[in-house]
């Protein structure tokens, strides 16, 4: 029973879609969903939609806007069941391409990504087959750099900012104000299932109800 002024829910579609859908989000004003294989579809009412392709093989693990550019991070199907991890840049969020990341994160597993701060910020990890990871720093989306030394841990998997200061989450955790050098205030922790910044706060959640906020 539906309280009073309470939010009432309708299908906006007539029937059930043949997709299951991995991720929504609003960005640059839309609605956006993302299914495999690399699908991006976009609505501005939530009921009529258009859609585009990454590429053929892509799980599209977390998609990014700002500066004009979206920024996905997939996952591509390689042989013997394996993945490959590559950035997806769109203007338009129809019309894709894969930018060239530095020749050190090559062999890397990119494993997040965020616009915040004026600029593109994404963590590569297992360098080169080895435990160092990489801060990748971009303004367009499209031109990457390093901004920070492989001394950075990789046992980092969401990446969140908030209150001028970035936060890197795994297995530990590390921070840092310019995404470029970075300190450990916890060193061991149970890897939580999601990093938020809401409401000027950090949040970590994880099983059996974790909150941890900072």
């Amino acid at each position: 029973t539906l309280a009073a002024n309470a939010l009432a829910w309708h299908n906006a579609t007539a029937s059930r879609q043949s997709v299951v859908y991995d991720r929504a989000f609003c960005l640059d004003g839309k609605f956006v969903t993302v299914h495999y294989p690399g699908v991006v579809s976009q609505s501005s009412d939530g009921a009529t939609w258009t859609s585009s392709q990454t590429g053929t093989t892509d799980t599209i693990k977390d998609l990014v806007h700002g500066n004009g550019r979206y920024v996905a991070l997939v996952a591509v199907l390689a042989g013997g069941g394996s993945f490959n991890y590559v950035l997806r840049t769109s203007a338009d969020g129809t019309t894709w391409s894969t930018p060239t990341l530095p020749a050190e994160a090559a062999t890397a597993r990119l494993a997040a990504i965020l616009f915040a701060n004026g600029k593109f910020t994404a963590i590569a990890v297992g360098l080169n087959g080895s435990f160092g990871a990489q801060v990748l720093g971009s303004t367009d989306g499209t031109s990457w750099v390093s901004q920070a030394a492989s001394t950075f841990w990789n046992d980092v998997g969401m990446l969140a900012y908030g209150n001028g200061v970035y936060v890197a989450v795994g297995g530990v955790v590390q921070v840092s104000t310019d995404g470029t050098t970075w300190t450990m205030p916890i060193t061991s922790q149970t890897p939580p299932n999601r990093l938020r910044f809401v409401n000027g706060q950090f949040f970590m959640v994880g099983n059996n109800g974790l909150i941890r906020t900072s």
